[in-house]
């Protein structure tokens, strides 16, 4: 049976190369920076390279601009293996003995951006995963991994063919899940994120579709004064995961209970 095929990506920016240079999960290829490229940060973002064993390249910004598709590259790129998708069951039996865990699904996501945002948002509040469909979703590129600037490093990606067998295998897993929505019969700050969470958010525009929401324990909403359009899919998620990240910190469910 032949070997299967590494699948290398383009990533850019000090801080997403940084991360995936630390945190050493993925194979790593070349380290390229903009010809006289000569500060602080890039001289320790060199060394780190090198006692990786990474090639060290000196190339002009136009070949840069030619490399990278996430805008600004910061003059500094890099190739590294892709972030795989992973497994639900292979996830969840990881974090079997677990009393207290928190995942984001995302109830399709077509905006890179978003999706980087999401992941940034999961690192910075303890989430580890982000839960999404196979179809309707933005894969992982290279915009969605400058955005999260090294978040990925943390933040398992996990996609499944169905959400709503997803969302019942999650709750046959102890997960209490909820889903995000302006129509909810609970305000965020009511809600109880302990034990293990799954938070659910929609699309924006769309938000989250009937099916989802019926595979929810509870519909919760994030108070404002309504004066303008609901809150972006990034913002609600982070608004949420703050909201259960101080909650499981603060005070974990006793044994026994939720």
């Amino acid at each position: 049976m032949a070997a299967e095929k590494t699948v290398t990506r383009v990533i850019c920016g000090f801080r997403p190369i940084e991360e995936a240079l630390r945190q050493g999960t993925r194979i790593l290829g070349g380290l390229y920076l903009t010809a006289g490229r000569d500060s602080s940060r890039a001289r320790r973002l060199t060394e780190l390279a090198r006692s990786r064993g990474m090639k060290i390249k000196h190339v002009d910004t136009r070949t840069l601009d030619r490399m990278t598709d996430a805008g600004n590259h910061q003059g500094v790129a890099a190739t590294v293996e892709a972030k795989g998708a992973r497994d639900l069951v292979e996830y969840l039996g990881e974090i079997e003995g677990a009393r207290t865990a928190l995942v984001v699904v995302l109830d399709g996501v077509q905006d890179p951006h978003n999706l980087g945002a999401v992941i940034r948002n999961c690192s910075l509040n303890g989430a580890g995963a982000v839960i999404m469909p196979k179809d309707r979703t933005t894969g992982i590129t290279p915009t969605v991994e400058k955005v999260a600037a090294g978040a990925l490093e943390y933040v398992e990606v996990v996609r499944v063919g169905n959400l709503a067998a997803a969302l019942r295998k999650l709750k046959e897993e102890r997960f209490w899940v909820y889903g995000a929505d302006p129509g909810g019969d609970v305000e965020l700050q009511d809600a109880d994120f302990r034990g293990r969470a799954a938070i659910v958010v929609g699309e924006e525009h769309r938000g989250l579709r009937r099916l989802t929401k019926e595979h929810c324990d509870s519909l919760v909403r994030i108070p404002s004064t309504g004066r303008v359009a609901a809150y972006n899919m990034a913002t609600a998620t982070g608004l949420f995961l703050f909201t259960a990240f101080l909650q499981q910190r603060r005070d974990p469910p006793l044994e026994g209970t939720k």
